[in-house]
């Protein structure tokens, strides 16, 4: 069973931060309160976790799979992702020279790999998974404050 975990932006120090979305109770927020929160669990008996109110724009799904160096793949998240030694995988008109950066996205109902640049091309990446190697190495919001670590 795939674990559901979300990851967003803290709206007070814009830190990447990831847990269970919640949703305020309330309908009507005062202030400058986003209406989304993540609950982030205790680590150890240490550790208080914590509540912390998000940027419902940097708000994203976990997608059940990790990296090549076992880092959490969300949706949003951009990837590096290179051709495994066994030569199978999606193949393209005109051709796409590997590795290529691809930002993960959620489309024609399925986890997909969109490439970033001029040229679109869509992979359904549970699909093509095994043949292919991916490092997480941001997100699209890398521009508008501090990276996902």
């Amino acid at each position: 069973m795939r674990e559901i975990l979300f990851k967003a932006r803290r709206l007070d120090n814009r830190e990447w931060v990831e847990g269970y979305l919640v949703k305020h109770p309330s309908a009507i927020q005062i202030g400058d309160c986003s209406p989304y929160y993540i609950n982030v669990p205790p680590v150890d008996p240490d550790d208080n976790g914590g509540i912390f109110d998000v940027d419902p724009s940097t708000l994203y799904q976990y997608t059940g799979l990790t990296d090549k160096n076992g880092k959490k793949i969300f949706e949003g998240d951009v990837l590096k992702i290179a051709k495994k030694s066994d030569g199978m995988g999606a193949y393209f008109f005109p051709s796409l020279e590997y590795p290529v950066n691809v930002m993960v996205k959620w489309d024609m109902c399925a986890w997909m790999w969109e490439t970033l640049g001029e040229n679109k091309y869509y992979i359904s990446f549970p699909d093509a998974w095994c043949h292919y190697e991916c490092e997480v190495i941001g997100s699209i919001h890398d521009g508008e404050g501090d990276q996902h670590e």
